[in-house]
């Protein structure tokens, strides 16, 4: 996402009507409404879509040593790397909307500083996507767990029953090319299996939940639901 339109996302964030926290008499104080949240998720999309997109480009110019091309590349970086963060901090609490609608202010001589320093700009940058890789590869995971699971525990009934609903092409799109699934499609493929495992026999989800693969899940559920 570029400077300007990530600018734009944050003022029409800043700008909605529905921005403001709620009262410390009726609800628990600092918490963002919905709608806003929904906007935050939307915009944590585009930036780590982003993120991938450059990603390539960084690794190939890092494996050459292009340096004006690493130059050239990291301040979009830093600036989105920054923005996640961010975004995730106020998703969580541990931020305020206020600091996400401020960033992008800094000065352009100190985050030419904060560049120059390469050694440590590269670790941050390869921390950041140890995370991401580490992320996909936690998915790959759950999608061939779960294949199994509702494979071998799913009702004849309730196969047919959901070959012919709607979440089927979802599932069937993002089971078939895993790595490929934006984070939308990711979400909506954890939701559609969400529902499945209530179909599943009681003593199958009981030992589903007792075992190892359990936490895979657990993970998945609290990045996509």
């Amino acid at each position: 996402m570029r400077k300007g339109e990530r600018d734009e996302r944050l003022s029409e964030i800043r700008d909605s009507p529905t921005v403001e926290l709620l009262n410390a008499e009726e609800d628990e104080e600092g918490m963002i409404d919905k709608e806003t949240l929904v906007e935050l998720n939307s915009q944590l999309t585009n930036v780590e879509n982003e993120l991938r997109r450059l990603k390539p480009e960084y690794q190939a110019a890092k494996e050459v040593g292009d340096r004006a091309q690493l130059r050239e590349l990291r301040p979009s970086l830093e600036s989105l790397m920054a923005e996640r963060k961010m975004i995730k901090a106020v998703i969580s609490g541990d931020a305020e909307l206020d600091e996400l609608l401020s960033m992008g202010e800094d000065d352009e001589e100190e985050l030419d500083a904060e560049i120059d320093d390469s050694e440590e700009y590269e670790a941050e940058y390869e921390a950041e996507y140890d995370e991401e890789e580490e992320s996909d590869d936690i998915f790959l995971d759950f999608v061939a767990i779960v294949d199994s699971l509702l494979g071998s525990n799913l009702p004849e009934d309730k196969i047919e029953e959901f070959t012919e609903s709607e979440g089927f092409d979802v599932y069937r799109s993002v089971g078939s090319s895993p790595e490929d699934a934006d984070e939308d499609m990711r979400k909506e493929f954890f939701l559609v299996v969400d529902a499945l495992l209530g179909g599943m026999p009681d003593e199958a989800v009981s030992s589903f939940v007792e075992s190892e693969e359990f936490e895979t899940y657990r993970a998945i559920g609290a990045m996509y639901s």
